[in-house]
């Protein structure tokens, strides 16, 4: 677990690709056209959502080279997801990757590229500074409300679920419905 002051470039992602989903309702068009998507990235550290990068228009090989620095305690995680930018909400998911920070912390400095799920790959530079524990005894602790809430006020965060190698998000099924992908019946349970 790490306990400090993460610091994460989003550099740059290449061979993105829309889902099946995503392109839906494509119908015509050239295939370029159909290719494109708007993407962006969010940032989350055990599945607490930290911040997202801006969303850059009609490409599958954005450039960011934008960074975000937060404090985080007891991190197991670090997560990046991301979704394309849709003209009716919610925005559509594209890729996503995890990291355990017990691969970062062997370099405070990491430089990498890393493959991204279903397709892609992401170019990320993380910087870890660990918290000493003189510090955390003589910081006071502050109550801080999180920028997202007052942004998006009433926006939900869609998370990612991955059940039997199928990556989904939560939606409602108004009729029986069957998995495209292995032709089981889609079922959920409430916790």
């Amino acid at each position: 677990m790490f306990t400090g002051s993460l610091k994460v470039k989003i550099c740059e992602a290449t061979d993105l690709r829309p889902t099946d989903f995503a392109t839906r309702h494509s119908v015509g068009g050239s295939k370029l056209q159909q290719q494109v998507i708007d993407p962006y990235v969010t940032i989350d550290v055990d599945e607490i959502h930290i911040d997202r990068s801006t969303t850059k228009p009609k490409t599958i090989r954005p450039v960011w080279n934008e960074k975000f620095v937060s404090q985080v305690h007891g991190a197991r995680n670090l997560g990046l997801t991301v979704f394309h930018d849709a003209a009716i909400p919610p925005d559509d998911f594209v890729a996503n990757c995890n990291i355990s920070f017990d691969e970062l912390v062997a370099r405070p400095r990491s430089d990498i590229w890393i493959d991204l799920e279903p397709a892609g790959k992401i170019h990320i530079i993380v910087e870890l500074q660990w918290t000493s524990p003189d510090q955390n005894a003589q910081a006071p602790r502050v109550f801080k409300e999180r920028q997202g809430l007052n942004r998006r006020r009433g926006a939900m965060r869609r998370r990612v679920h991955q059940v039997n190698g199928h990556k989904f998000m939560a939606t409602i099924l108004r009729q029986p419905t069957f998995c495209s992908h292995c032709r089981e019946f889609i079922w959920y349970k409430i916790k």
